[in-house]
Formats: C-alpha cells, structure tokens, sequence
C-alpha cells in the first residue's frame, strides 16, 4: 500500500517528466510533486497537474489497488476516455498521436465552467 508522505505544487527549477503521461514538465511550469513511501522505500512522483486532475475526472483510482495509478493503467484510461467522446468519423479522420488524443481528453473533461 503506498503512503503518501507529503503533496506540494512547485514550479519546476528544470524539465522533468510526468510519470503519468511521459511528456514534459517544463521549466517555470507549476507541476505536482509527491512524497511516498511503498515497502518500505521512500519515492518521489512527479506529473503535470492537469494528468493528476484527470486522474480524479476519470475516476482512475477506481481501478487501484492499493499500489496506485501507473502509466499503463492512466493511458488505458485516456484511450477509453477518447473512444467514449470522440466520434467514430473523427477518429478514423484524425489519426491523433498520444500527447494530441490526451490533449483533446483533458480540453474535454477539465474545460472551466
């Protein structure tokens, strides 16, 4: 089971990379940061902010079992997410890469109100 120890949003000092989504956190970017500890050993998580967001929209955390949310489980997530709100035309059509299919995910589910 993975404790978290601590949760900050810094802005990055340099590039990082999302664990979720594997693009880049930018240097200046506000990005979220956690402390865990699993078996025992202490680890850093690093993802964007608008991937630990959608985390919570798609209910991903249905699906942990105590070992928390992965890459793998978070891009099946999104691809399930894309298949559900984009049409079959515009899936034939557009042929997004993964960062452009996430990119339409999050402007779908975290848009302001």
């Amino acid at each position: 089971m993975i404790e978290v120890i601590r949760n900050e949003k810094p802005k990055a000092n340099k590039d990082h990379v999302c664990q979720f989504c594997e693009e880049t956190i930018k240097k200046g970017e506000v990005y979220e940061r956690q402390i865990n500890k699993y078996d025992g050993e202490l680890y850093v998580w690093k993802c964007h902010v608008s991937c630990s967001q959608l985390t919570s929209k798609l209910d991903m955390f249905d699906y942990d079992d105590g070992n928390g949310i992965d890459k793998d489980c978070f891009s099946e997530c999104v691809d399930a997410a894309y298949a559900g709100i984009a049409s079959e035309e515009q899936q034939e059509k557009d042929r997004f890469s993964w960062a452009e299919e996430l990119q339409f995910v999050k402007d779908y589910y975290l848009k302001e109100e």
